[in-house]
Protein backbone atom coordinates (compact mmCIF):
# COMPACT_ATOMS: atom_id res chain seq x y z
CA UNK A 1 0.00 0.00 0.00
CA UNK A 2 2.88 2.14 0.81
CA UNK A 3 4.76 1.83 -2.64
CA UNK A 4 0.83 2.51 -3.97
CA UNK A 5 0.33 5.71 -2.91
CA UNK A 6 4.18 6.62 -3.04
CA UNK A 7 3.78 5.85 -6.96
CA UNK A 8 0.36 7.71 -7.06
CA UNK A 9 1.55 10.56 -5.15
CA UNK A 10 -1.44 10.40 -2.63
CA UNK A 11 -1.62 13.25 0.58
CA UNK A 12 0.24 11.71 3.15
CA UNK A 13 2.94 9.12 1.40
CA UNK A 14 6.25 8.43 1.87
CA UNK A 15 8.90 11.16 1.39
CA UNK A 16 12.43 10.26 0.82
CA UNK A 17 14.72 13.03 2.99
CA UNK A 18 18.13 12.18 4.29
CA UNK A 19 16.45 12.52 8.23
CA UNK A 20 13.77 9.56 6.70
CA UNK A 21 15.62 7.71 4.46
CA UNK A 22 14.31 4.19 3.07
CA UNK A 23 15.40 1.80 0.88
CA UNK A 24 13.30 -1.83 0.10
CA UNK A 25 15.06 -4.76 -0.95
CA UNK A 26 12.27 -6.41 -2.28
CA UNK A 27 12.51 -4.46 -5.12
CA UNK A 28 14.91 -4.34 -8.04
CA UNK A 29 18.02 -1.87 -7.67
CA UNK A 30 16.29 0.24 -10.82
CA UNK A 31 12.58 0.39 -9.36
CA UNK A 32 11.85 4.04 -9.09
CA UNK A 33 11.21 4.00 -5.22
CA UNK A 34 14.89 2.52 -4.95
CA UNK A 35 16.24 4.80 -7.80
CA UNK A 36 15.14 7.85 -6.26
CA UNK A 37 16.52 6.86 -2.64
CA UNK A 38 19.85 6.50 -4.34
CA UNK A 39 19.65 9.85 -5.89
CA UNK A 40 18.20 11.16 -2.00
CA UNK A 41 21.67 9.27 -0.42
CA UNK A 42 24.10 10.83 -3.29
CA UNK A 43 22.89 14.05 -2.84
CA UNK A 44 23.27 14.11 1.05
CA UNK A 45 26.92 12.39 0.58
CA UNK A 46 27.79 15.54 -1.53
CA UNK A 47 26.11 18.00 0.91
CA UNK A 48 27.98 16.45 4.08
CA UNK A 49 31.78 16.17 1.91
CA UNK A 50 31.22 19.74 1.18
CA UNK A 51 30.42 20.70 4.48
CA UNK A 52 33.57 18.98 5.77
CA UNK A 53 32.84 15.53 6.66
CA UNK A 54 34.56 12.11 5.64
CA UNK A 55 37.98 14.25 5.94
CA UNK A 56 39.47 11.81 8.59
CA UNK A 57 41.31 9.46 8.49
CA UNK A 58 41.33 9.93 4.75
CA UNK A 59 39.71 12.90 2.98
CA UNK A 60 38.04 12.36 -0.32
CA UNK A 61 39.82 13.44 -3.64
CA UNK A 62 37.37 16.64 -4.85
CA UNK A 63 37.84 14.85 -8.21
CA UNK A 64 35.20 12.29 -6.92
CA UNK A 65 32.95 15.20 -5.60
CA UNK A 66 30.57 14.42 -8.41
CA UNK A 67 26.91 13.36 -7.95
CA UNK A 68 26.38 11.23 -10.66
CA UNK A 69 29.82 9.10 -9.70
CA UNK A 70 28.86 8.86 -5.98
CA UNK A 71 25.27 7.50 -7.23
CA UNK A 72 26.86 5.12 -9.89
CA UNK A 73 28.91 4.49 -6.99
CA UNK A 74 26.31 3.33 -4.21
CA UNK A 75 24.12 1.93 -7.75
CA UNK A 76 26.87 -0.83 -8.17
CA UNK A 77 27.55 -1.52 -4.27
CA UNK A 78 24.05 -2.21 -3.79
CA UNK A 79 24.07 -5.07 -6.83
CA UNK A 80 26.47 -7.57 -4.14
CA UNK A 81 24.08 -6.49 -1.21
CA UNK A 82 20.75 -6.83 -3.46
CA UNK A 83 22.60 -10.33 -4.18
CA UNK A 84 23.00 -11.70 -0.36
CA UNK A 85 19.97 -10.44 0.83
CA UNK A 86 17.85 -12.55 -1.98
CA UNK A 87 20.82 -15.55 -1.23
CA UNK A 88 19.27 -15.27 2.36
CA UNK A 89 16.10 -15.24 0.81
CA UNK A 90 15.87 -18.08 -1.37
CA UNK A 91 17.47 -20.15 1.32
CA UNK A 92 16.38 -23.76 -0.88
CA UNK A 93 17.21 -24.50 -4.39
CA UNK A 94 12.91 -25.06 -4.74
CA UNK A 95 12.40 -21.44 -4.00
CA UNK A 96 15.43 -20.61 -6.50
CA UNK A 97 13.82 -22.75 -9.13
CA UNK A 98 10.22 -21.24 -8.93
CA UNK A 99 11.54 -17.65 -9.06
CA UNK A 100 13.80 -18.55 -12.11
CA UNK A 101 10.59 -20.36 -14.11
CA UNK A 102 8.58 -17.33 -13.04
CA UNK A 103 11.19 -14.95 -14.18
CA UNK A 104 11.22 -16.43 -17.47
CA UNK A 105 7.27 -16.91 -17.65
CA UNK A 106 7.30 -13.14 -17.29
CA UNK A 107 9.94 -12.43 -19.89
CA UNK A 108 8.21 -13.94 -22.50
CA UNK A 109 4.94 -12.00 -21.85
CA UNK A 110 7.01 -8.68 -21.78
CA UNK A 111 8.48 -10.29 -25.11
CA UNK A 112 5.07 -10.71 -26.98
CA UNK A 113 3.86 -7.22 -25.95
CA UNK A 114 6.62 -4.79 -26.55
CA UNK A 115 7.06 -6.77 -29.68
CA UNK A 116 3.23 -6.11 -30.69
CA UNK A 117 3.48 -2.19 -29.60
CA UNK A 118 6.72 -1.43 -31.03
CA UNK A 119 4.88 -3.17 -34.62
CA UNK A 120 1.72 -1.15 -33.94
CA UNK A 121 3.69 2.26 -33.74
CA UNK A 122 6.14 2.00 -36.28
CA UNK A 123 3.01 1.40 -38.89
CA UNK A 124 1.76 4.07 -37.48
CA UNK A 125 4.43 6.78 -37.34
CA UNK A 126 7.28 5.15 -39.21
CA UNK A 127 5.63 7.24 -43.10
CA UNK A 128 5.65 10.23 -40.95
CA UNK A 129 8.51 10.02 -39.61
CA UNK A 130 10.30 8.91 -42.88
CA UNK A 131 8.89 11.55 -44.78
CA UNK A 132 9.53 14.77 -42.68
CA UNK A 133 13.11 13.38 -42.13
CA UNK A 134 14.04 13.30 -45.82
CA UNK A 135 11.94 16.45 -46.02
CA UNK A 136 14.59 18.09 -43.46
CA UNK A 137 18.27 16.64 -45.42
CA UNK A 138 16.84 17.59 -48.49
CA UNK A 139 15.50 21.34 -47.53
CA UNK A 140 18.74 23.44 -47.05
CA UNK A 141 16.58 25.81 -44.84
CA UNK A 142 15.76 23.11 -42.77
CA UNK A 143 19.10 21.15 -42.68
CA UNK A 144 19.95 23.17 -39.38
CA UNK A 145 17.89 21.16 -37.41
CA UNK A 146 18.46 17.72 -38.62
CA UNK A 147 20.66 16.99 -35.32
CA UNK A 148 17.33 17.33 -33.20
CA UNK A 149 15.45 15.21 -35.79
CA UNK A 150 17.92 12.64 -35.03
CA UNK A 151 17.56 13.32 -31.36
CA UNK A 152 14.13 12.83 -31.92
CA UNK A 153 13.56 9.58 -34.43
CA UNK A 154 9.88 8.52 -34.36
CA UNK A 155 9.81 9.16 -30.86
CA UNK A 156 8.91 13.19 -31.72
CA UNK A 157 5.87 12.28 -33.89
CA UNK A 158 1.95 11.79 -33.02
CA UNK A 159 0.04 9.14 -33.30
CA UNK A 160 -3.50 9.30 -34.25
CA UNK A 161 -6.49 7.84 -34.00
CA UNK A 162 -9.81 8.07 -36.74
CA UNK A 163 -12.89 10.28 -36.05
CA UNK A 164 -15.47 10.58 -38.83
CA UNK A 165 -17.00 14.10 -39.58
CA UNK A 166 -20.90 14.91 -40.10
CA UNK A 167 -20.14 14.99 -43.78
CA UNK A 168 -18.93 11.30 -43.46
CA UNK A 169 -15.03 12.23 -44.25
CA UNK A 170 -12.56 11.05 -41.97
CA UNK A 171 -10.02 13.11 -40.04
CA UNK A 172 -7.44 11.96 -38.11
CA UNK A 173 -7.38 13.53 -34.38
CA UNK A 174 -3.40 13.93 -33.20
CA UNK A 175 -2.65 12.54 -30.18
CA UNK A 176 0.85 13.46 -29.14
CA UNK A 177 3.45 12.16 -27.17
CA UNK A 178 3.03 14.20 -23.77
CA UNK A 179 7.07 14.59 -23.47
CA UNK A 180 6.68 17.00 -26.72
CA UNK A 181 6.37 20.89 -26.26
CA UNK A 182 4.46 22.99 -28.56
CA UNK A 183 7.40 24.54 -30.40
CA UNK A 184 8.67 21.37 -31.85
CA UNK A 185 4.84 20.79 -32.85
CA UNK A 186 5.27 24.21 -34.61
CA UNK A 187 8.54 22.73 -36.65
CA UNK A 188 6.70 19.83 -37.39
CA UNK A 189 3.98 21.71 -39.32
CA UNK A 190 7.13 23.54 -41.23
CA UNK A 191 8.72 20.80 -42.53
CA UNK A 192 5.20 19.57 -43.50
CA UNK A 193 4.83 23.02 -45.61
CA UNK A 194 8.08 22.41 -47.01
CA UNK A 195 7.30 18.94 -47.95
CA UNK A 196 3.88 19.77 -49.76
CA UNK A 197 5.62 22.06 -51.52
CA UNK A 198 7.59 20.08 -52.62
CA UNK A 199 4.70 17.87 -54.40
CA UNK A 200 3.01 20.60 -55.66
CA UNK A 201 2.78 19.60 -59.13
CA UNK A 202 4.24 22.25 -61.46
CA UNK A 203 2.88 23.93 -64.64
CA UNK A 204 1.64 21.25 -67.60
CA UNK A 205 2.73 18.39 -65.16
CA UNK A 206 1.08 16.00 -63.42
CA UNK A 207 0.92 15.80 -59.87
CA UNK A 208 3.43 13.57 -57.95
CA UNK A 209 2.36 10.19 -57.31
CA UNK A 210 1.05 9.08 -53.68
CA UNK A 211 -1.48 8.96 -51.04
CA UNK A 212 -2.72 12.69 -49.83
CA UNK A 213 -1.65 14.03 -46.35
CA UNK A 214 -4.29 12.69 -43.61
CA UNK A 215 -6.30 16.23 -42.56
CA UNK A 216 -4.82 15.54 -38.34
CA UNK A 217 -6.55 17.98 -36.05
CA UNK A 218 -5.84 18.81 -32.36
CA UNK A 219 -8.03 17.98 -29.81
CA UNK A 220 -5.47 18.33 -27.11
CA UNK A 221 -4.73 14.53 -26.79
CA UNK A 222 -1.54 13.35 -25.33
CA UNK A 223 -0.29 10.07 -24.83
CA UNK A 224 1.34 9.47 -21.22
CA UNK A 225 3.20 6.36 -22.43
CA UNK A 226 5.32 7.50 -25.52
CA UNK A 227 8.68 7.12 -24.94
CA UNK A 228 10.41 10.12 -24.30
CA UNK A 229 14.59 10.69 -26.29
CA UNK A 230 17.13 11.75 -24.19
CA UNK A 231 19.94 14.20 -24.41
CA UNK A 232 17.73 17.18 -25.82
CA UNK A 233 18.27 20.66 -24.39
CA UNK A 234 15.40 21.60 -21.48
CA UNK A 235 13.33 23.59 -23.78
CA UNK A 236 12.71 20.72 -26.34
CA UNK A 237 10.10 18.92 -23.59
CA UNK A 238 7.13 20.28 -22.10
CA UNK A 239 7.43 21.94 -18.75
CA UNK A 240 4.29 20.59 -17.81
CA UNK A 241 5.41 17.02 -18.33
CA UNK A 242 8.89 17.59 -16.40
CA UNK A 243 7.02 18.76 -13.75
CA UNK A 244 5.51 14.87 -13.52
CA UNK A 245 8.85 13.29 -13.14
CA UNK A 246 10.75 12.23 -10.43
CA UNK A 247 14.34 12.60 -9.49
CA UNK A 248 15.50 9.59 -11.45
CA UNK A 249 13.66 10.09 -14.13
CA UNK A 250 15.12 14.10 -14.79
CA UNK A 251 18.59 12.31 -14.32
CA UNK A 252 17.96 9.94 -17.25
CA UNK A 253 17.15 12.69 -19.65
CA UNK A 254 20.47 14.24 -19.73
CA UNK A 255 19.62 17.69 -20.57
CA UNK A 256 22.34 19.73 -21.89
CA UNK A 257 22.73 23.05 -19.90
CA UNK A 258 21.85 25.29 -22.81
CA UNK A 259 18.43 26.17 -24.52
CA UNK A 260 17.85 25.10 -28.17
CA UNK A 261 17.33 27.70 -30.76
CA UNK A 262 14.05 26.78 -32.74
CA UNK A 263 15.03 29.42 -35.58
CA UNK A 264 18.45 28.53 -36.17
CA UNK A 265 19.43 25.11 -34.78
CA UNK A 266 22.08 23.62 -32.56
CA UNK A 267 24.94 26.31 -32.34
CA UNK A 268 27.73 23.51 -32.51
CA UNK A 269 30.15 22.08 -35.26
CA UNK A 270 31.45 19.51 -32.79
CA UNK A 271 31.70 16.43 -35.49
CA UNK A 272 31.17 13.68 -32.18
CA UNK A 273 27.99 15.07 -31.82
CA UNK A 274 27.44 14.81 -35.28
CA UNK A 275 28.83 11.16 -35.92
CA UNK A 276 26.66 10.50 -32.43
CA UNK A 277 23.49 11.05 -33.72
CA UNK A 278 24.17 10.14 -37.21
CA UNK A 279 25.04 6.50 -35.54
CA UNK A 280 21.47 6.68 -34.00
CA UNK A 281 19.80 7.57 -37.07
CA UNK A 282 21.19 5.04 -38.95
CA UNK A 283 20.83 2.16 -36.09
CA UNK A 284 17.08 3.24 -35.62
CA UNK A 285 16.47 2.79 -39.60
CA UNK A 286 18.34 -0.80 -39.16
CA UNK A 287 15.56 -1.36 -36.65
CA UNK A 288 12.74 -0.86 -38.90
CA UNK A 289 13.93 -2.89 -41.70
CA UNK A 290 14.36 -6.17 -39.97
Amino acid sequence: MELTAYAERLVGCIELTPENWRYDFRLQRDHPFNLDAQHVLAQDFLKKLREGCYRNPNPVPPEFWDENFIFKTFHDQLRHIHQTYREQIDATGEKMATRQRRNARNQRKLHVGVSYLLCRQSLIVNQLWRTRYNTVVETPALRRHLLLYNQMGMSGHSSDESDSEDGGSTRYVRIKPSWRPDEITRLHELVDGYGDSGRTPKPGKRRIPGAKRRVRVDKGKFNPDAYAPTGMPENCYRKEWLKTLRLHELHTLNMPDFTYDFENGYETDDEALQDEQGAGIEERENMMDV
